[in-house]
């Protein structure tokens, strides 16, 4: 739960919207699917920490850091 508000609040839409896909299903016990999930999960963090490395990489040359 506080994950999936850390990624609101970051701008990561994607990846707060499937911690509350898999958050919604966990309150329910509905496990199906639940391999698939956590590897879609994993995939959007990677790709949340890539776009965020990138953009603070364009900023701190902006910067000359």
């Amino acid at each position: 739960h506080k994950i999936k508000g850390c990624a609101a609040n970051l701008g990561a839409k994607s990846l707060s919207e499937n911690l509350y896909k898999i958050e919604k299903k966990a309150k329910a016990n509905d496990l199906s699917d639940l391999t698939e999930n956590f590897e879609h999960l994993n995939l959007l963090f990677e790709n949340t920490v890539s776009e965020y490395t990138k953009y603070f990489d364009d900023i701190n040359k902006e910067l000359n850091l």
